[in-house]
């Protein structure tokens, strides 16, 4: 039987330490090259739609969708994503992809 991760903690360089629940997860990209490289080509395998409510907590990212109720997920969405900054001008650390294959920016 293969144990199950059920919890990951992450420390960041500005001292927040942040706690996801793995249950929900099944990656997390935090380089260019991960996010570039191995996320945003599987979109390219699979149809996912994406909405305002999955941007929930990362309101900064909204604007890639254009305004519209519903987008498809393509990789230049995920560089868009990962490249949108907050108010503060701060880019995301990391790209969750969620249980349903939905990236999730975290800031």
């Amino acid at each position: 039987m293969r144990p199950q991760v059920t919890s990951i903690a992450v420390t960041l360089s500005d001292g927040r330490t942040l706690s996801f629940d793995a249950t929900n997860l099944e990656g997390i990209f935090w380089a260019d090259r991960t996010v570039n490289q191995m996320m945003a080509p599987f979109y390219d395998t699979v149809s996912m739609q994406l909405t305002p409510a999955d941007l929930s907590g990362a309101e900064a990212a909204l604007p890639i969708l254009g305004g519209q109720s519903s987008v498809t997920v393509t990789p230049t969405l995920v560089g868009n994503m990962w490249n949108a900054a907050d108010a503060s001008g701060n880019l995301p650390f990391c790209i969750l992809k969620s249980h349903v294959c939905i990236p999730l920016p975290r800031y």
